[in-house]
């Protein structure tokens, strides 16, 4: 049993777009590290953070990658946070004061900036799995604490001189960048979060489809044998009494019992190869509904066309596209299904397209459940045909000619 293949690409591009959200961040606190002018102390100090930051970043981007559904712990969550606040702060300051007496084109100010938007990717990692209203409160308060550590870094580090004017644009830049960065980098870990969830939900769809079937099949089972076997043992046990008084009605019974068992047969077999309860306008509503809930766009067009109920191509037709739908949830990588009826004067034709071929275009369908059907379908004067219809498209077609109703009664 396998996801889509429409998902398997967006779960393999969340998966990139989260690792290359790391590696770019990364490389930026690199470039901040070398590029801001600070003295030789404070440098070390960002290094080292940045250093511990991208660590800690990177286990919280490996835990959300294995468990996509849980949250990322405290453990690792918490000291990221804080030493992407601390980086935030230091960092941020000194672009301030660096940015007062910075040459016009100069990094200065603008490499240094960039330091109040690392707490926001901390702020998303933290965030993944929690509500909105803790995503955002959390975003307002390390949002606060960082541009007031700001404020506070630059008065102690410049002083008197410090023009407000340098306090501004750290100030500003902090309430603008960080949740812009925690609303950027939270929507790619959501993606991924959201791709294996739909992957998840999708596998659980199919297999109730799976189990769906095979209830019904117990049911069917339990009505055709349980009310026949009650009958035949009762029957038998009355013949086996009789045998001695009354031989003639004895054989009566023994027959009757064997007519009996032979008709409950016959309706196994009628079970077994899906020809019981089938008729085309039910099997398009149950299938609707059916492979929607597996995840998978379906689109009906001309159902007034439908064999009436009761015909053989209504009954053929509906045996067809249940056949069809099974092999879409099970042996394809589905994400749309068409199912098309058309009504001329030759018949009536069923048309199950899809986008999860997984054969070469031209290649033949193969399946016991396909060609029965295709016999069946030969037997009333139709035909089935089936395959890749080529740009990952696959088509079942099933026609019924006018004459097999007439075929049918006959």
């Amino acid at each position: 049993m396998t996801a889509g293949q429409p998902l398997d690409v967006l779960r393999r591009r969340s998966r990139n777009a989260v690792l290359s959200s790391a590696l770019g961040w990364g490389s930026v606190l690199a470039v901040l590290v070398v590029l801001q002018p600070v003295p030789d102390g404070p440098q070390a100090v960002l290094l080292t953070g940045a250093a511990v930051f991208a660590v800690l970043h990177a286990a919280c981007v490996r835990h959300a990658l294995r468990s996509p559904t849980a949250r990322v712990p405290v453990r690792l969550s918490g000291p990221a946070l804080a030493v992407a606040v601390c980086l935030g702060v230091v960092g941020g300051g000194f672009a301030a004061v660096a940015g007062v007496d910075a040459p016009p084109g100069g990094w200065g100010a603008g490499a240094g900036l960039l330091w109040l938007a690392v707490p926001g990717i901390a702020v998303a990692d933290v965030g993944v799995g929690r509500s909105r209203r803790q995503l955002t409160s959390a975003t307002a308060a390390v949002t606060g604490v960082v541009c007031l550590g700001v404020v506070v870094v630059t008065l102690v580090l410049g002083g008197a001189s410090a023009p407000w004017g340098g306090l501004a644009l750290p100030v500003v830049f902090g309430v603008l960048a960080i949740p812009l960065v925690v609303y950027s980098d939270f929507r790619v870990l959501e993606s991924w979060r959201s791709a294996a969830e739909l992957d998840r939900a999708q596998r659980i769809a199919v297999e109730m489809a799976g189990h769906r079937e095979r209830m019904r099949l117990a049911e069917d089972l339990h009505d055709i044998l349980g009310h026949t076997l009650e009958v035949v043992a009762l029957k038998s046990e009355l013949a086996l009494r009789l045998r001695e008084v009354d031989p003639e009605r004895a054989d009566a019974e023994i027959a009757e019992t064997h007519r009996l068992a032979r008709d409950a047969l016959r309706e196994v077999r009628d079970v077994a190869r899906r020809r019981r309860g089938t008729e085309l306008g039910a099997e398009i509503v149950a299938v609707t509904h059916l492979v929607e809930s597996a995840g998978i766009r379906v689109t009906t067009a001309g159902t007034r066309a439908v064999p009436g109920a009761g015909t053989p191509s209504s009954a053929v037709l509906g045996r067809v596209l249940r056949e069809a739908t099974t092999n879409l949830l099970r042996h394809s990588d589905a994400s749309w299904c068409e199912i098309t009826v058309r009504e001329d004067d030759g018949g009536v034709e069923l048309v199950v397209r899809n986008d999860g071929v997984r054969a070469t275009p031209g290649e033949p369908a193969s399946g016991g459940g396909l060609e029965g059907l295709g016999r069946r379908l030969g037997e009333l004067g139709g035909r089935l045909t089936a395959g890749a219809a080529g740009d990952g498209v696959f088509a079942l077609a099933a026609r019924v000619p006018s004459s097999a109703s007439v075929r049918g009664a006959s």
